[in-house]
Order: C-alpha cells, then sequence, then structure tokens
C-alpha cells in the first residue's frame, strides 16, 4: 500500500519560496511533524527546518560541482563536444553534523511531534544521483532519534522539493538492512491545512523516587549519570502502567475525540504499583538519592485520534523531557572536566584549576548535596504549536533565542510574556545516609572528610539494622499472640454452640 504524506500547505510553500529566492543550488534539513507509525499509512508534515553550517562555517550539504575546479570542469566540457553531457552532479551531505541537528531539534519537540526524516532542495537529475547518501542521512537520523519501541521497523521519509523542473516529491525510507532499491518507495504526497486542526492536551505529574546509594556508585560523575537514569527508568515503567482521566472521566479504549481548545489530562499511578528497589548488604549502602519534582507535558493530536494514543505522547514527553535535562548537565560537565585539563603539562602540581559550577562535578559524596534539573519553557512556534528549551538557572531569554535562532532559524517572540514557564523548581538530593533518612536521624550520620571521631556508614547501618530487627522481631512476637488469641476464641466459640446444639436436639 501506498503511504500517504500531507504536508501544510501554508509551511511548505512558504518553505519553497524562501528556497526559490535565496538561489542556492543545494540544501539539506529536517521535516518536522508526526509519523503515523508502523500500524498507519499516513504522516503529516508541518514544517521543515534548515540544518546550520557546522560551527558555523561548513554548509551541512553541497554538490560535487562545488568540489570541482574550474580546469576540471573544463576538460569535461571539451571530452564531451557534440555529444550530450549527462549531469553526474551528486549532493555530499555531513551525515554526522545532520544526525547531531536532528538530536538537538528532537530536545525542543513536545509529545506527539518528530523528526520525521529529511527534505532537499536540488535539481532532478541530482537528486537520483544521491539516493545512497539521503538514504544514509535518513538512517543515522532514526538511529539519533529513535521513535519506536519494542524494536517495530522504523521508517522515515524524504521530502524533494526539485527547481529543475519545479515540484514536490516524497520518498519512504525502509530502513531494515542494507541499501536497496527497494529502500526508496514513492508516497502519495498532498498539501492541506493542517495546523488549524490540531489539538493541545497538557498535563502536570509530580513525581518522588528514593534510591539508596551504593558504595560503588559515587567513583565519578558518570556513575551519578547512571543513578539518575535508573530513576528516570523505574518512573518510566511506573507510567506504563498509569492511568489517565479527562475533566474526571476515565480514559479507556473506547474514549473517542474530544471537543476543540486545550484539555488537562490527570495521570494517575495506582497505589499498588509501588517502586521497590533492592540494595546490596548493609555495608554497602552509604547514603540516599531522593528524585523528585513535577514536569509540565505536552502534546498535540489531531482531533480523530484515540485519546489513549494522547496519553501515550504526554508519557513519551516526560521522560524525554526529564533525559534532555540530564544530557545538558552530562554535556557541561565533559566541558568542565575538559577544562580541567591544565593545558600546559609542565605546569606546577600545586596550582590547580577552579573548581567547575556543575553539580555532576562538584557534587561532594561525602555531604548533602542538592541540584535543580533545568527549568521548561515553551515557545510559540507555528500556528497554536509549541516548542520547548531548558534554562538553566543563570540563563535567560536571550540563551533561549539565540538557541531557537541556531537550530529552528526562528527568533522568539518580543513579547516575551507569550513564552510559557508552568513548572516549579525541582531538585535531586543525596542524602547523607540511607538509614539516617529511613530513621529521621540525618545529622549523627554525616560523614566529613578529616573528622577524627566520625563512625563509618557501615557500621551506623549495622546498628540501625539491628535496631530495626529488634522491632521487627517484637511486632512478629505480637502478631503471633495476637494469632493464638484469635484462634482460642473461635475455638471456644465453637465449642458453645456445639453444647448449645445438643441441647435443643
Amino acid at each position: 500500500m501506498v503511504r500517504t504524506v500531507v504536508g501544510d500547505e501554508t509551511q511548505l510553500n512558504s518553505m519553497e519560496t524562501q528556497l526559490s529566492e535565496s538561489g542556492i543550488p543545494v540544501q539539506v534539513g529536517l521535516a518536522i511533524g508526526k509519523l503515523g507509525g508502523p500500524r498507519s499509512n499516513r504522516d503529516s508534515i508541518f514544517a521543515l527546518i534548515p540544518t546550520p553550517k557546522n560551527d558555523g562555517v561548513d554548509p551541512a550539504s553541497l554538490t560535487s560541482e562545488n568540489l570541482e575546479t574550474k580546469s576540471a570542469r573544463a576538460d569535461k566540457r571539451k571530452a564531451s563536444k557534440g555529444k550530450p553531457m549527462a549531469d553526474s552532479s551528486s549532493v555530499i551531505i555531513d551525515i554526522d553534523w545532520v544526525g547531531e541537528h536532528a538530536h538537538q531539534v528532537s530536545k525542543m519537540l513536545v509529545g506527539g511531534l518528530h523528526v520525521m526524516g529529511i527534505y532537499i532542495w536540488c535539481g532532478e537529475s541530482t537528486f537520483k544521483n544521491s539516493t545512497l547518501v539521503l538514504w544514509q542521512a535518513v538512517k543515522t537520523i532514526a538511529r539519533a532519534v529513535p521513535v519506536y519501541e519494542n524494536g517495530e521497523a522504523d521508517e522515515r521519509i524524504v521530502v524533494h522539493i526539485s527547481y529543475s523542473p519545479r515540484r514536490w516529491s516524497c520518498r519512504s525510507c525502509s530502513l531494515d538492512g542494507s541499501f536497496t532499491s527497494m529502500s526508496f518507495r514513492p508516497c502519495d504526497l498532498k498539501m492541506t491545512k493542517l495546523l488549524s486542526t490540531l489539538q493541545t492536551f497538557t498535563s502536570i505529574y509530580s513525581f518522588d523516587i528514593r534510591l539508596p546509594l551504593l558504595r560503588d556508585d559515587i567513583q565519578n560523575a558518570n556513575d551519578m549519570k547512571k543513578i539518575i537514569l535508573k530513576a528516570i527508568s523505574l518512573l518510566s515503567k511506573q507510567l506504563k502502567s498509569a492511568k489517565a482521566l479527562l475533566d474526571g472521566s476515565l480514559i479507556t479504549k473506547d474514549k473517542g475525540s474530544v471537543a476543540e481548545g486545550p484539555h488537562e489530562i490527570d495521570i494517575l499511578v495506582p497505589f499498588s504499583d509501588v517502586i521497590s528497589v533492592q540494595a546490596g548488604s548493609c555495608e554497602e549502602v552509604v547514603g540516599l538519592v531522593t528524585f523528585s519534582g513535577t514536569i509540565f507535558a505536552q502534546a498535540h493530536t489531531f482531533p480523530r485520534e484515540p485519546l489513549l494514543q494522547t496519553v501515550e505522547d504526554l508519557k513519551r514527553d516526560i521522560i524525554a523531557s526529564l533525559k534532555s535535562r540530564l544530557d545538558i548537565l552530562c554535556d557541561e560537565a565533559e566541558q568542565a572536566s575538559i577544562s580541567l585539563i591544565p593545558e600546559d603539562n609542565s605546569a606546577s602540581e600545586e596550582s590547580s584549576p577552579l573548581k567547575p559550577g556543575n553539580p555532576l562535578v562538584s557534587c561532594n559524596w561525602s555531604e548533602p548535596c542538592s541540584f535543580v534539573f533545568p527549568r521548561r519553557v515553551l515557545v510559540p512556534w507555528l500556528d497554536g504549536i509549541f516548542i520547548c528549551d531548558y534554562l538553566q538557572p543563570t540563563e535567560t531569554f536571550e540563551d533561549l533565542d539565540e538557541r531557537c535562532k541556531e537550530l529552528l532559524s526562528m527568533e522568539i517572540p518580543p513579547d516575551q510574556s507569550a513564552i510559557l514557564e508552568p513548572e516549579a523548581p525541582g531538585a535531586t538530593s543525596i542524602g547523607t545516609s540511607f538509614w539516617g533518612m529511613v530513621f529521621g536521624n540525618t545529622a549523627s550520620s554525616s560523614i566529613k572528610p578529616g573528622q577524627e571521631n566520625s563512625r563509618e556508614p557501615g557500621k551506623d547501618a549495622i546498628s540501625n539494622l539491628a535496631k530495626l530487627r529488634m522491632a521487627l522481631t517484637s511486632l512478629y512476637g505480637a502478631i503471633a499472640v495476637s494469632v493464638m488469641i484469635i484462634a482460642m476464641l473461635i475455638a471456644l466459640l465453637m465449642m458453645l454452640v456445639g453444647k448449645r446444639t445438643e441441647r435443643q436436639q
């Protein structure tokens, strides 16, 4: 069955006008919209975003003719005198840079929006000579920005805007295996008004996850990333079984479309789904990681889409948002680690660089510490559609505007009140002692370097564990005595009932 791809006519026609007026021979960028999924044959394109120059210098794409010297082109013309010269030019793409652009843009997309593939502006013959490199670029994007789960087949699209002759076309890219003649399949491309039909759903989700901090977990910043990723993974499992309410009604398979206007969905986790994390021996536990906060999630869907799919889009937006914020901190931690390496190897050992401010690097494992994830802000993008970004405590809207210009070729609204900041600050904190947190005594179990009379955390844990065992033993004893008393009362009651029955007979 031929795949149908529908594009927003206003956005796509505007992009074609910009490209034709620019006079450039080739341009590659990202196609943003909604992928129908492996069980659907309909995709929707909302916008085309050009890939910026690599480090502001090298273009993301150019033709092979651009690399030829004038003498080489002259030699070609001499050799083809009296014969029709076939156009052998092809597109050269910086595939890794296009994949990185897709990865960064995907972080700015809310629920229900995807990096669908790429678009290319070039002549018809150039496009035919470049199918392999285009397929490779699309496959790189699919790896950088996976959409489907559970091993489902991943297909993306390539939109071709030809200026010679002037026309639009679309191909569906099958990414299974290696490139073949069947990897590019024609699509039925249509244009209509799409953005005005989209509906917006939001959800505010609060979470609180606590993980025991083991001795082997506190070697470096990479281990801290693994700990937080573990917490996010647990939250993802929790969300899979969560139910959702819309206007007080439970969303089920039978629940269809709703009226126009923004809607808020409440995501509820059943009380039975308690996150359980088992630690090793008490000597291994040296602290507690508390991962908590409140996330504002958003998703854009079409009216005919099932509400259960909308709920899944919101859940994915929550997890993707947390991972994006963690990536920001990890990228800064990596840069901070690089800055710690002295440029001059002959520098004195006494001289040490300034301590970086990134929490993954500067966090002291032996003392209580906490840090806040970057906050999410929502920026109006297209007609009714928002994109998001994440601001560090020291960043302003100027930083937001710079990233929007670089990645999306757009500017933030002059009226900054249109930018939404819906989230309350949330923090990830590291307690000093797991057992101290359990028994509500964190001050006595603090571990300070250089303290002469400081106790080892393993001994504190053993002492507290002994107290816990004594309490549990007393509790079990009380329960056993209660059961025995109840059993005796039941036996006595049965004897009385039996004697009364005999007298009546």
